[in-house]
């Protein structure tokens, strides 16, 4: 309810100006026009006033179009010459009413159109992308598919095949990421660190593995060979060795 109230408290003040410089920017336009035109508006002087007021009320959505400060500056009492500023706007959406109804009717519908051609060619190229990202995984697929189908050299399928269960764990936990360290390798494999180190010094042994040490560091990491990476792919899959 508070939210409300303190609301309001700061709208009145806006909405009294808006009220009153469009009513006078209205009542301007009826005593400069001529006597003849200005019969052919319903309700004379009042009707020239209503349509102001109307126009006015329009206003903030004008300066928001021009991404002006004035609104803001009027909300929170920044500048006091933001006010007669702010009115003097009023007053000449009061006076130039329908003129300046139509242009800023044309100009939200321009902003509407280009906003919404905007919209649909980022939509095209979000599509586009999506299209060549999966014809570009599908082709990775079925490269990945021909890989696993050509067969091992002989030297490496026979080294595969000589991994313990523990070698083939552990290597398969290393295909998962670049580098990765002992402690890392341990607990995606639920074996101590003893067993992980000697896992991967007889992964070294058979050139499936290698060490790095980070400059300026003194954690041991380790990564897979090239034949490390193409084994851990076949087990990855399940494909024969």
């Amino acid at each position: 309810m508070a939210d409300i109230i303190s609301f309001l408290e700061a709208l009145l003040p806006l909405s009294l100006t808006i009220f009153i410089a469009g009513g006078l920017g209205g009542i301007a336009a009826f005593l400069t026009t001529s006597k003849t035109a200005s019969t052919q508006v319903r309700f004379g002087m009042a009707g020239f006033a209503i349509v102001g007021i109307i126009a006015a009320f329009t206003v903030p959505l004008f300066l928001s179009l021009l991404q002006s400060n004035i609104l803001n500056e009027v909300k929170n009492g920044e500048n006091s010459e933001s006010y007669l500023i702010f009115g003097g706007f009023c007053i000449l959406a009061g006076f130039s009413a329908k003129a300046f109804l139509s242009t800023l009717s044309d100009r939200v519908i321009n902003e509407l159109t280009n906003k919404m051609a905007d919209s649909q060619q980022r939509a095209e190229v979000q599509i586009q992308e999506l299209k060549d990202n999966l014809a570009y995984k599908l082709q990775k697929e079925e490269a990945a598919v021909a890989d696993q189908k050509r067969p091992l050299s002989p030297k490496l399928s026979q080294t595969g095949r000589s991994l313990s269960d523990l070698e083939k764990t552990v290597l398969s936990a290393l295909g998962d990421l670049a580098v990765r360290t002992i402690d890392g390798i341990s607990q995606d494999c639920g074996i101590t660190n003893d067993q992980t180190e000697d896992a991967i010094a007889k992964l070294i042994d058979r050139k499936l593995a290698t060490h790095h040490l980070p400059f300026g560091t003194r954690r041991r990491l380790v990564s897979l060979t090239q034949d490390g990476l193409e084994l851990a792919a076949r087990l990855a899959t399940g494909a024969i060795l």
